[in-house]
């Protein structure tokens, strides 16, 4: 978990998260999010970054 938060609103609390692969993704929310009991509903919301880009350059 990167940030966590309390926040006002049908999101209470917000946290956000790193994942590698979808599949870490889903371990995180049917694990260790679905694990505690005082949550009832998560809602995710995928957010992509580029890092890098591989381009061929003219000469």
């Amino acid at each position: 978990m990167r940030f966590a938060a309390a926040v006002t609103g049908r999101t209470h609390p917000a946290v956000s998260v790193l994942c590698g692969t979808t599949d870490d993704l889903y371990t995180f929310l049917s694990e260790r999010l679905g694990a505690l009991t005082a949550v009832r509903t998560a809602e995710s919301v995928l957010t992509l970054r580029w890092v890098k880009t591989l381009t061929r350059q003219s000469r």
